[in-house]
């Protein structure tokens, strides 16, 4: 059976950063479950339509699928996770990864702490603590490298609907999680964290 360790935290928060510091660490051990990659597909809508659409409350994501997929991992099975394109907010047709379980599975995403199912698998809840100003400087640089967004779309979508969502579906998680993780400072992690994290892993496995 699987260790299952949630990070969750808003976007721009490093819950993605986190997850590869401790894959690097970890290597083999590790398997890392993206929450993003289950987005709802909405590449029926048009292109004016998609870009109105609200993805940070919980009926964005199929829930069902994700929760399903990890208790696959948890008992030992592998999954094809399907592959989301944020660019055009559609999943690839036809194309999957193919996720094997490990000793630790991490699960990174704004809302897992949303999905009640998760909630009840996990051994470890992680949240990523990090200010608004900070979130969104992030998220505007990740945005224009890796979404082909406009730096200026990116700052009115977070303050007109990813900040207010936050306030109501993320940020109160963190009076329930066991880890609060100061990643305030930009450019790398707290690595104090870090390490005191990593050996409550290896202690736990």
């Amino acid at each position: 059976m699987s260790y299952i360790i949630g990070i969750g935290g808003g976007s721009g928060s490093g819950k993605t950063t986190l997850c590869l510091k401790l894959k690097e660490i970890f290597q083999d051990d590790i398997t890392i479950l993206q929450l993003d990659h289950y987005c709802k597909d909405v590449s029926y809508l048009s292109e004016e339509e998609r870009k109105k659409v609200n993805f940070d409350i919980p009926s964005a994501y199929d829930g069902d699928l994700f929760c399903s997929h990890l208790r696959k991992l948890k008992n030992n099975e592998a999954i094809d996770r399907p592959i989301y394109d944020f660019v055009t907010h559609s999943t690839k047709k036809g194309e999957f990864v193919k996720i094997k379980p490990s000793k630790i599975i991490l699960l990174d995403g704004i809302l897992i702490y949303q999905l009640n199912d998760a909630i009840s698998l996990m051994n470890k809840r992680i949240f990523m603590d990090v200010s608004s100003f900070k979130r969104v400087k992030r998220r505007a640089k990740r945005d224009l490298k890796e979404r082909g967004r406009v730096i200026k779309q990116t700052i009115k979508q977070f303050y007109d609907t990813v900040e207010p969502m936050h306030q109501i579906y993320v940020e109160p998680n963190k009076e329930v999680c066991d880890i609060i993780f100061d990643n305030e400072k930009d450019g790398e992690l707290n690595e104090e964290q870090v390490a005191i994290l990593v050996n409550m892993i290896k202690e736990s496995i």
